[in-house]
């Protein structure tokens, strides 16, 4: 399901990285995750930790201190980080589908996404009805492969919108059901207004799409 390929099939660079970040992750954050948890942040140290091994730095320029690498290598690097099942991913380049995808494959389950949950930016629907979608978009929706109700969930106007790939988008977040509730409202005391449960993780099934989106 993941458009990360087999282990087997990465380059020297890329299998590097995954197992690096395998082996930060084995003994930096699983031991530690419940207690950040509980805290509600991550430690600085662990930020700096990650910078000081080039996590921060796959896709910039060498020149400018960088790895220089393609968005492949993010790509291998967020599936290896959410191996923890701490899992966290900015809504960016791979959109909102793409990051789920990545978190269900490392986490081994299946999610029922709720597309009338998502928050949308004002305007966002009229301009997919209109057909007006980023270049990437197309890219994106190869993991509709993904999706288990592909044809159901394909008539509604606002699907396009899962693929979407924009840069400063929203954080997806994997939250323990019984902590869901109060998460979302400490982070609309905090500001955070649109914070939604846009899903329900469920245990994995038989089915080779792990992705449900509800209509």
């Amino acid at each position: 399901m993941s458009s990360v390929p087999n282990v087997a099939q990465l380059d020297d660079d890329l299998a590097a990285i995954h197992q690096q970040t395998l082996d930060f992750v084995a003994n930096e954050v699983v031991p530690r995750g419940d207690e950040w948890e509980a805290a509600g942040q991550v430690p600085r140290d662990v930020l700096k930790k990650m910078g000081a091994l080039g996590m921060f730095g796959l896709r910039v320029p060498e020149a400018l201190g960088g790895l220089g690498l393609g968005p492949l290598a993010s790509l291998t690097f967020a599936e290896a980080l959410g191996s923890s099942t701490f899992a966290g991913f900015d809504v960016t380049g791979f959109g909102l589908l793409g990051h789920l995808v990545e978190m269900v494959r490392a986490s081994e389950v299946d999610v029922e996404l709720v597309l009338d949950a998502v928050p949308l930016m004002d305007g966002a629907e009229d301009t997919a009805r209109a057909g007006i979608l980023s270049s990437l978009q197309p890219q994106n929706v190869r993991l509709r492969r993904a999706v288990a109700n592909l044809e159901e969930a394909g008539k509604d106007p606002r699907y396009p919108l899962i693929f979407d790939p924009q840069t400063a988008g929203g954080l997806l977040a994997s939250v323990p059901a019984d902590r869901a509730d109060a998460c979302v409202a400490r982070l609309k005391e905090l500001g955070y207004a649109r914070t939604m449960i846009v899903g329900e993780v469920l245990e994995q099934s038989d089915r080779l799409e792990p992705i449900t989106v509800r209509v």
